[in-house]
Parts: C-alpha cells; structure tokens; sequence
C-alpha cells in the first residue's frame, strides 16, 4: 500500500468510526481489527464510543476506555429502555467517572448510589442530590480524612506510605494521624526513621520514646515515666494508638478519662475501664455498655466501687461473674451468691475467694531432680561437675527439663555440652541452643538441618554460623529465614550482593545500589533508603519514585499524600484530576501550586466538596491545615 492509499484509508476510517450510518460490523472492525498506531487507535475508539450505531456489547467495551463518552452518546436513553441492567454491567470505575461530571441526569446518580458502598459514597456528595456547600466543606473533609486513616490499605499501597513516612516527606500533623491510625506494631519504626530526616516529627517522637522506653515505640506505656497533662493531653488529641496510651499511663487525670470513656474506639474504652483513676461515672457508664469486653475490664478494675461489682455480678454472661469473682474487694456476700452460681468457673473462682490463704509446702528436698514447674531462675549455674564414671550423655539426661534449658541458654557452658544439648529429643532446648552465642559451629550446622523453622531461623540469626551454613539457609523457602541470613553481620559479601535486593540496606557499591534505586518493589526501595551509603543521585531517584507511586495510584489515602507534596510532577496532577475517586481528586486541590486550569475544570467538577476546594484555591487561598483532624 503507498503512502497516499494509506492516507486515504486513515481519513476513510475516522469517518467511519463517526458517521452515525455506518454498519455495526464495520464499526466492529475498526474497534478491533485496525492497528496502525496507538494514538490513531484511540481516536478512532473513542469516536465509536460516540456513535450512536454501535451495538451494546461494543458499547460496553468502548465504555470502559471513555467514560466521558457514555454522557454524550445520544442512544444511552434507548440502551436503559431496552436493558435496565445495563448500566449496572458495567465497571465501577466508569460509574465513578461518570459520577464526576456535573451534568449526569440525576436519575443516573439515584442508580448508581444503588449499586455499592463506594458508589453510594460517590453519589450522596454529588452536586445534584445534596447541592452547593459553604464554608461546612473544611468539616465535611475532616470527617472524610479520618475515614480514610481507619480503613486498612493494601499491602503494597501501605509500603508507599511507609516509605514517605520514612523518607519524611509527610507532613508532622499527617504523621501523626498516621502513627495513631494506620501504622501497626512492627511498622511504628518508619515513624522513627523519618523523625531522623524531618524536625517536626521530632517533639512527639521524643515525647513517645521516653513513654515506651524503646526507640522503635514497640514497648507499652512505661508506669515509672511521668508525664506532664499537657503532654497527655496531645496524646488523647491523636489517634487510635495515641489515645490509648494516654488512657493507659497512670499519670493521667480523671477529667481526661473521662472524655476518653466517650472515645469512639473500643481498645480506647477498655483502656479507660482497667485504668484505676477513671471516676466512677465513667465506670458506671462502662459498665451497662453493651460490648462484653468493656465490662469485662470494669469487673477487673481494682478500684471498682463495691456497688458496681454488684451489679455486675449478675452479669449475663459468665465471663463477667468469673472476673467479679476473682476480684480483690469482691463482698463476701456476692462472693456467697457467685459461690452458688450454675457456671463452673465462676463457681471455682468464687470458692477461692472464700477459701482462706493457705500456706504453700516446703519444696522436697529429697528429690536429686529439680522439679519442672520450678522456675528458671532458682536454677544456680554452673552445675557441679558429673562423676567421672558417669559419661556426658548419661549425666545429661538424667537432668529435668529446666535444668537443661537453662544449661543450654547459660553462655559460659564448654561447647561440648552445647554439642550434646544440640541433639537433645526437646525442641525448646534445641531451640535454645540455636540462639546460644557460644554454641559451636558445627552444632548449628547441625541444627541447620531441622525441619523446624523456629530453630533454623535461630541458626540464620546466630553469629557463629558458617558462611557455608547461611549460605544454604538463604536458599531456603522461607522469606523470613533468607531476611535472617541477611542481616547477621557475619554473613559474607558475595551473599548479600546475590540477594541484594533482601539487604539492600547493607549493599556499599555504589554502581549495586543506583541499580536497586530502579526496582520496581517498594519494599526494596523502603529497604535501600536506610543503606547509609546511599548516593545523592539514588536517593533522589527513590524520591521521585515513591512520590509517582504514591501520586498516581487510585487509592485515596497514598494519593493525596503524594498529590499535596510540592515535588509531584504536574503531569500526575493531570492525570489525578481525571480520577473516578472524588478524594483523589480533591487531592489535587491540596498541591501546593496546582495548574490554574486544572482547578478551573475541578470547580466544575459533579462533587461538592470538590468543587468547594477548588473554588476556595481559586480565590488565592492556602490548603486548610486543619483537613487531617489534628492541630
């Protein structure tokens, strides 16, 4: 085909794909079989997705591309008389879409906020059902912010967060949320780290690692620690994780415990019923809550009035009677009732009650075996030696259970003992053994071999370990045991530069380490920020990834962290504006400096408080503060 005939056939198929009159199957053809380039293509779909001769399959097909286009066919009345359903087939990415644009009937906005929970919430903020908003939009986002720091995020959407969290790109209020809301035990760390790069996150980190006692926040509130009420005060101010350690710190004030009784989170309430400071009020309040676990902790609360344990003592459920009945200043008359009481553990525990304290039995001394419910501690180390008729074998199993265990945690044993506690029939002893630092070398080669994974994960972790031994620990199935191998400081070079991306924290090459800055997993990414010998140019290349992973996702929260940063590219913002989720195009109201056309488009947008925050910026207005709901 020449280049004119070429021409012709372009021009002859865009007219096709928009002329009204041509057949379904020629506009079929076009949808599926042209491929000349990919610009081409998508005009000439989108110009099918238009035409109102397409039948309803394509339709549906084109749909999904063009969303827009689904308000500007003019057959769409005629395709819901002959399927009412039809727009129910379709993804609900396109409802979404759909539901961003003003001039959608409002018929389509009732059906759609029909269909599912996140188009409903698309459709009740819609312009056309619940109208213009005022100066309430700042409220209305605050209360929609804090829907998104309580709803759980995938784990890879959850890694772009912690990333900037780490990177201490977020801002010292959101941060804060996060740290209350979002962030779990184990992931408290990233707050740590990103309090090194950015000085705001610096006062509550101070404040929380002198609460806990640990400097990955992961210990619990420390009662020694006192704490001034301001400082608990900002505590009950954030979120869920924040609150409770203010309602659990023994230096809070009754007033505080009392606002935190009303606290709309359960671990919060609970917090406050086992705090013995919560005024009596409050209990009594806790007490006729419906929820079982907060009545349970007011049961368990020593300083629970008398009046208030009996109540609870006819309790319906058991569990609560059982908790009343192993109180410390339970009545000797509830006592008497709970004594008669058709549950068997209340019963049990209120004959303890009323049983006098008995005075324990001397421990046999006749017995040459050290008995197993002995605890650990009375255990004195070392041993006198065994006979020398009697081998090592012999003379090792014929010790009890806790003898051995503490043998085999006890780092100043000679490494044959460890060798022969390393084969003992026991696994905690084993166990104890593999994390023994003066274990020998070749009793964990041996222990390597376990089919356990607790006592090989024990053997990755160890220091004494060969190379050899890690090196087959590492090609292992478990991810955890590979983690293990990699962050034991003895683990050889050439190993970590094979699982660079697992320890890219301890990769030193400056060529490795720009080269793992351009993978694709965010994990590595999060792993690779903490290398302190990190490359400017890496670090700002980790930078701008995380920012365009976070900026140009649809999920909500990790885009308008990334959307409000001054750094994101503009062509994410375009792209954002275009989104089928209102908050993240709202997140794009939030940047710093948006394009001035943008926001013009987003004052027009189908959601009122989108609409109300792009008029807002329109007027020269800053981002408020106060969206987060902390401050």
């Amino acid at each position: 085909m020449s280049k004119r005939d070429l021409v012709l056939e372009i021009e002859r198929a865009r007219l096709d794909a928009a002329d009204p009159s041509t057949p379904p199957e020629r506009l079929e053809e076009l949808f599926d079989g042209w491929d000349f380039r990919r610009a081409l293509r998508r005009e000439l779909r989108a110009a099918i997705a238009r035409n109102p001769n397409a039948p309803p399959s394509l339709l549906r097909q084109a749909f999904e591309q063009f969303p827009e286009a689904l308000l500007e066919n003019p057959v769409l009345p005629l395709l819901l008389l002959e399927d009412p359903d039809f727009m129910r087939k379709l993804p609900e990415f396109v409802s979404g879409a759909v539901l961003a644009r003003a001039d959608v009937p409002e018929s389509l906005v009732v059906t759609f906020s029909q269909r599912s929970p996140a188009l409903a919430d698309e459709a009740r903020h819609h312009v056309l059902l619940a109208g213009e908003t005022g100066d309430e939009w700042v409220a209305l986002v605050q209360a929609e912010f804090g829907k998104l720091m309580q709803r759980r995020l995938n784990p890879e959407r959850h890694a772009c967060v912690l990333a900037l969290l780490e990177q201490g790109e977020v801002s010292p209020r959101v941060a804060e949320r996060l740290l209350g809301e979002q962030l779990r035990r184990w992931e408290r760390v990233s707050f740590c780290w990103g309090a090194r790069r950015n000085s705001g996150y610096q006062p509550l980190f101070d404040l929380l690692r002198r609460l806990t006692g640990t400097w990955d926040l992961s210990g619990p509130v420390r009662p020694d620690v006192p704490a001034a009420p301001e400082e608990l005060a900002c505590l009950a101010a954030g979120g869920t994780w924040l609150r409770r350690l203010a309602a659990r710190h023994p230096n809070t004030p009754p007033e505080l415990l009392e606002c935190l009784a009303a606290d709309p989170e359960v671990a919060v309430r609970r917090a406050v019923a086992r705090h013995p400071a919560t005024p009596v009020e409050a209990l009594e309040t806790l007490a006729a809550s419906p929820r079982l676990r907060e009545r349970l902790a007011v049961a368990r609360n020593e300083s629970a009035p008398a009046e208030l344990l009996c109540r609870l003592a006819r309790d319906p459920e058991a569990r609560v009677r059982a908790a009343v009945a192993r109180h410390p200043a339970i009545p000797m008359g509830v006592a008497e009732d709970l004594a008669c009481d058709p549950d068997t553990r209340v019963r049990n525990s209120a004959e303890r009650a009323l049983r006098p304290i008995a005075t324990p039995e001397p421990a046999c001394a006749g017995c040459g075996r050290l008995q197993p419910t002995e605890p650990l501690e009375t255990i004195r180390l070392p041993l006198p030696e065994p006979p020398a008729e009697v081998s090592l074998k012999e003379w090792v199993a014929g010790l009890a259970i806790p003898v051995r265990l503490a043998l085999a945690r006890d780092r100043a044993q000679p490494p044959d003992l460890l060798m022969r506690l390393a084969s003992d029939r026991e696994r905690d002893i084993r166990l104890a053994v593999a994390g023994n630092p003066a274990t020998p070398p070749l009793a964990l080669e041996r222990l390597a071999t376990s089919r356990y994974d607790a006592i090989r994960l024990r053997v990755a972790r160890n220091r004494n370990t060969p190379a050899k031994t890690l090196s087959g620990l590492a090609r292992g199935w478990s991810a955890e045991i590979t983690r293990a191998v990699l962050r034991n400081p003895v683990a050889p070079a050439e190993l970590i530069e094979k699982y660079a991306a697992g320890a890219a924290w301890r990769v030193r090459s400056p060529e490795a380490l720009v080269r793992l800055a351009e993978d694709p997993s965010v994990q590595v990414r999060r792993s690779l920020w903490r290398n302190r010998h990190l490359p400017v140019e890496a670090g700002e290349m980790l930078r701008e990834k995380v920012l365009a992973a976070c900026g140009g996702c649809h999920e909500p929260l990790p885009a308008i962290l990334g959307l409000s940063h001054p750094a994101l590219p503009e062509k994410h913002l375009r792209t954002a504006s275009r989104s089928h989720r209102w908050q993240v195009r709202l997140g794009v109201t939030l940047h710093p400096t948006p394009p001035y056309d943008l926001l013009e488009k987003l004052a027009r947008d189908g959601n009122r408080l989108v609409r109300a925050a792009a008029r807002w910026r329109l007027t020269g207005n800053p981002p408020p503060e106060c969206l987060w709901g902390v401050g």
